[in-house]
């Protein structure tokens, strides 16, 4: 009923991750889209994924610390634990490195 209400009185999108499938007809009934990640399928999730013909050498947007960031966080929660300074340092060194080679490419 909460989900109703916030669809019915916002302008919010709203995404729901439902690996038992309890709000498969509720999404059909409001007009969602099911999106099935399923390994047997060809949909995924690219956690690298970024417009990278908006990046600069300066990161003037902050888009390459956000990835930094992101890949932290998502390392962590792979890992169950926190990461330790030598494992953060190596994240974000190699994702630094990635996006500065892509934004020195001219054919990205």
């Amino acid at each position: 009923m909460e989900l109703g209400q916030v669809f019915l009185g916002e302008e919010d999108e709203i995404i729901l991750i439902d690996p038992m499938n309890e709000y498969f007809d509720i999404a059909h009934t409001y007009g969602g889209t099911v999106v099935n990640m399923f390994t047997y399928t060809d949909n995924y999730v690219n956690p690298l994924d970024m417009d990278v013909w908006s990046l600069d050498l300066n990161d003037s947007k902050g888009m390459i610390r956000e990835k930094g960031e992101f890949m932290l966080d998502l390392c962590e929660q792979c890992m169950g634990e926190s990461l330790n300074s030598r494992q953060k340092s190596i994240i974000d060194r190699c994702v630094r490195k990635l996006y500065i080679e892509i934004a020195r490419s001219r054919e990205k």
